[in-house]
């Protein structure tokens, strides 16, 4: 007979998570944005969900209180603890969704117990509206629970067998308030109320990073590519002045701290938080958790922090009666009896550690520490990582317009550009693009760090180009005409495509706006040039990954430049063509594209020293390149065109409108699988790096979607180009 498959779901503001347990085994557990709906519907479909054992619901508002010693031994039935709730949570609107359980057992309220109790809930039209949103994303609950409760349960069974003295400050995060609690392996010991939220999180993500919208900044947060490098302190910082004093105010000293309620890729702001407020960094350690609540994890499955509660929940035979789940309070049903002291040797309760709410308590009437926690009951040891924090830098001023990029290196910045684009304007945010390898055989090419892209400012508006008259096979066509001389192409879209694709680019860290032209007419089409950009081997202009250019296929094409090196140290890439890791037809992840110009080493028998060069992948996975016996001059501008022709077979690489070498074996351009294969002006990659940083000046670039003859080039003669 088959294992029992339990599915238990969380559901945040801003995200969603799933555990699918067959029997005691995690067989398939995720976590998606709210807005990824088409990867959360294939999520389903692949393990057949339909239905969720337990729904967790985190609102964006929800109150909390813990009754202090006085309030324990009253008001313990549902309809009284209903009352008290409505006294409890100014600014909801009645009616209201509460639940209570046994702050030491997370069991029921019992109406004859002096125990304390956690009271905690949100407005029933929020419930209804959690529901809802649930079923639009296509899961209906058997059971629906508040996420809170279940989340500090979860922390109290790792904190068993810890010792006595062991206390962890725990923040669950609402939109503008969020609720800090005090938990021991003995229970919940203390609520407090924190004003502040995912909110001021998102402020605090617009400022450090300058963008326009608060919007963008709340899909950057939740993205799960994006790499905040240094500012994740600074943004942390931010926060930390409303939660240290709250920490400070707490009757019993926590020994460490951590962020409820986040997914796995969000999990540096707990830590960051922890740091800021001078804190240790504490989480569960999930080998030894799953252990303790013998669950299995298949091979190539391993749970996080924000998981553990859903996963803990397979181990609860009758949910109905399960700890730290309790069921909503209806002031028709009756309390159950007091029951006797479990025995010592039972397992305290396993919830979900994670979800998002906006919390309100009242603080007058929360009491801290209380003196009648319970002695824990014995169990399992279960340890906690916990790390000593590092020094964090202050929190910085508001952001400037075009603030400096945040990753710790330069070669993060590719990873960060690309989540960055479409975060303005509610446009969904890209995955990151992934390392890459030079195509052919090349010796070495410097490099830092990864392929990651960073922040850019938001641009500021541009002026619009005029129109201009474009061939019928032009994809995208990019003049650098709308920018302001002297300053830099940041921002999101700024790079205007005058082809009428609208395929516009983004750019990083100041690629600088010249009026040094190659033509002050452009003879190709017979329009005025004024602008070009100029690179200094520290920015670049990239396509953001899954959408416009970079979602193009091309078969037959041609890509052609003007293009002018200050220098020419090194290999130099101004144009090229990230590759996602995920082509399985180029095993070692080679880049998709380079057109370049070659080292000025001495030559090797491949291509000349110096010499321009264009190198692909085909769509059969073939790598192909053409190299040229043109050595460009410093300070000289080139027109330069590579050209792949199906029908013919060929690659072709032109200077000048000349042809200067050709190859066989064209099949057309590879796709990448996942879609996100940028196109870069500025730098290539090479081995999982950026790399081959362009110096020096790019104009009139332009994709066609054809083999273009040399009497079509840009740099032909007008009759030659028809427009």
């Amino acid at each position: 007979m088959a294992p029992l498959k339990r599915v238990v779901v969380e559901l945040s503001p801003y995200s969603v998570q799933l555990a699918i347990i067959a029997g005691r085994q995690l067989v398939a557990c995720g976590e998606y944005a709210l807005d990824a709906k088409e990867a959360l519907a294939a999520f389903l479909e692949a393990n057949g969900v339909k239905e969720a054992d337990v729904a967790l619901i985190a609102p964006r508002s929800l109150f909390a209180h813990r009754a202090g010693e006085a309030e324990a031994g009253q008001g313990r039935s549902p309809a009284e603890l209903l009352g008290y709730a409505q006294t409890v949570a100014t600014g909801f609107a009645p009616p209201l969704a509460a639940v209570a359980c046994d702050t030491v057992t997370g069991k029921p309220v019992e109406e004859a117990g002096q125990s304390p109790w956690l009271l905690a809930g949100t407005t029933a039209e929020a419930l209804t509206a959690a529901r809802e949103q649930l079923s639009a994303l296509g899961v209906v609950s058997v059971r629906t629970g508040l996420a809170l409760p279940a989340q500090l349960g979860a922390v109290v069974v790792a904190l068993q067998d810890m010792p006595e003295s062991t206390r962890v400050a725990v923040l669950t995060l609402g939109e503008n308030a969020s609720v800090l609690a005090l938990v021991s392996a003995g229970g919940v010991e203390a609520v407090q109320s924190v004003p502040t939220g995912y909110a001021q999180i998102f402020e605090a993500v617009q400022a450090e990073l300058g963008l326009k919208f608060r919007a963008a900044a709340a899909k950057l947060f939740f993205n799960e590519a994006y790499e905040f490098g240094e500012a994740a302190g600074k943004i942390a910082g931010r926060i930390a002045g409303a939660v240290t004093p709250v920490l400070a105010g707490l009757e019993a000293k926590a020994g460490s701290f951590h962020v409820l309620g986040l997914p796995a890729k969000q999990a540096w702001f707990g830590r960051e938080l922890a740091q800021a407020a001078g804190s240790l960094v504490w989480a569960p350690e999930s080998a030894s958790l799953c252990a303790h609540l013998g669950l299995e994890t298949a091979p190539d499955l391993k749970l996080t922090p924000g998981a553990l509660g859903l996963a803990s929940f397979a181990c609860e035979q009758n949910l109905a009666q399960a700890a730290w789940l309790p069921a909503w309070l209806d002031a028709n049903s009756k309390p159950p009896a007091a029951s006797t002291p479990p025995p010592p040797a039972a397992a305290p309760a396993r919830v979900t550690v994670r979800a998002a709410t906006d919390v309100k308590t009242a603080p007058a009437k929360t009491v801290a520490a209380s003196a009648s926690v319970a002695a824990k009951p014995a169990a399992k040891p279960v340890k906690a990582a916990v790390t000593a924090p590092t020094p964090v830098k202050a929190a910085a001023s508001p952001a400037k317009a075009a603030p400096v990029p945040v990753a710790a290196n330069p070669e993060e910045k590719k990873k960060n550009n690309a989540v960055l684009y479409g975060v303005i304007g509610a446009v969904v945010l890209a995955a990151v693009v992934g390392g890459v390898m030079m195509l052919g055989s090349r010796t070495a090419a410097p490099v830092a760090q990864a392929v990651p892209l960073p922040p850019v400012a938001p641009a500021v508006p541009a002026k619009k180009p005029e129109p201009v008259a474009v061939r019928p096979q032009t994809v995208a066509y990019f003049r650098f005409e709308n920018g302001v001389p002297g300053r830099s192409a940041n921002g999101l879209g700024t790079i205007i495509d005058t082809g009428g694709g609208g395929h516009n680019l983004n750019g990083y860290k100041g690629p600088v706006y010249s009026t040094d032209v190659p033509v002050a007419v452009v003879p190709g089409i017979g329009e005025t040039n004024v602008g070009s950009v100029h690179f200094t081997a520290q920015n670049d202009i990239y396509s953001p990954p899954n959408e416009g250019l970079s979602q193009v296929v091309f078969n037959s094409f041609t890509i052609e430049a003007y293009v002018r090196f200050e220098s020419l140290e090194g290999w130099q890439t101004f144009i090229g063509r990230d590759d996602s890791l995920q082509q399985p037809e180029a095993p070692e992840h080679k880049s998709l594209m380079y057109f370049s110009k070659t080292t000025n080493q001495p030559a090797q028998s491949i291509y000349s020293k110096n010499g321009f060069r264009i190198e692909v992948i085909t769509n059969h996975g073939i790598a192909l390149a053409v190299n040229s016996s043109v050595a460009p001059v410093a300070g000289s501008w080139y027109h330069v065109a590579a050209v792949g022709d199906v029908e013919k077979g060929t690659l072709s690489l032109y200077v000048d409108g000349k042809l200067a070498g050709r190859t066989n074996g064209f099949t057309g351009l590879l796709t990448p699988h996942s879609g996100n294969g940028s196109w870069t002006f500025g730098r290539g990659q090479f081995r999982g790096k950026t790399s081959d940083k362009f110096l020096g000046d790019l104009d009139e670039v332009r994709f066609s979607n054809g083999p273009l003859s040399p009497e079509q080039f840009l740099n032909a003669s007008p009759a030659g180009a028809a427009r």
